[in-house]
């Protein structure tokens, strides 16, 4: 009986799991469309300057890939 608790716990976990990583690509590919969308000069500008606090594209486009 303990096993099939210990898989079903696990399965749950994944499940989770997924769930969160499909909200957090969903959350950030919007983020990134509102913003591009929003202020395609500005974002570019800051991006210039350094600022790392957006994503990078890339790292962006290979999560997607990762999570399809």
């Amino acid at each position: 009986m303990a096993i099939c608790e210990v898989q079903q716990a696990t399965q749950e976990a994944e499940e989770a799991l997924t769930q969160g990583l499909e909200a957090l690509n969903q959350s950030l590919s919007d983020t990134i469309a509102s913003d591009a969308l929003s202020s395609p000069t500005n974002m570019l500008t800051t991006w210039g300057e350094g600022d790392t606090s957006l994503p990078n594209p890339r790292i962006v486009s290979n999560f997607k890939e990762v999570n399809q």
